[in-house]
């Protein structure tokens, strides 16, 4: 089974194929944790011109073994985490944040998508070894495969402070 949730209509479509533009439909994660925080051990998820921003820590958090396909969508400042006291909570996949539960049974396409400005804080000293800050742009983790196709990862990185940013746009899982 496969859910699909469509966004940028202008009002005036009668089916999906007469949107036009780059219109988007907007999930403003202001005040929340995770834009869209999906579970699901099977079928597909599928996000259509959708843009997740603003999100204190991530734009979507994936875990399980259902598929999901992103198409047209934004991914735009996320991972903030504004008011958050404990800061070693903001950790792994501001953007996206992928993980499925069994080896080789779960996928991911992006197509068309743009993946923009989310961040990490980072307080004190970076370290590669560390299972914490990877990832701001994506973060894939026991997948079957990763496609992207026509996606631009723009900004992504970690911040000590606003005048000092770093890298990481994308990030595989290590050991």
């Amino acid at each position: 089974h496969a859910v699909t949730v469509r966004g940028g209509f202008a009002g005036s479509e009668a089916m999906a194929d007469g949107r036009t533009g780059s219109n988007v439909s907007v999930f403003d994660g202001t005040s929340v944790d995770t834009c869209i925080d999906n579970t699901a051990s099977s079928g597909t998820l599928v996000l259509d011109r959708i843009e997740l921003k603003n999100a204190i820590y991530r734009g979507l958090k994936k875990v399980g073994d259902a598929n999901l396909e992103l198409k047209g969508c934004r991914i735009v400042s996320n991972g903030k985490c504004a008011g958050v006291s404990a800061k070693a909570t903001c950790y792994k996949g501001r953007g996206l944040y992928i993980e499925g539960s069994t080896a080789n049974k779960a996928s991911v396409t992006i197509e068309n998508c743009r993946i923009a400005d989310n961040v990490q804080p980072l307080n004190g000293a970076f370290d590669w070894a560390s299972t914490v800050s990877h990832g701001a742009g994506a973060y894939f983790k026991t997948l079957a495969g990763v496609t992207i196709k026509n996606t631009a990862f723009l900004g992504n990185g970690l911040f000590r402070s606003v005048s000092q940013a770093a890298w990481n746009n994308i990030a595989p899982a290590r050991g």
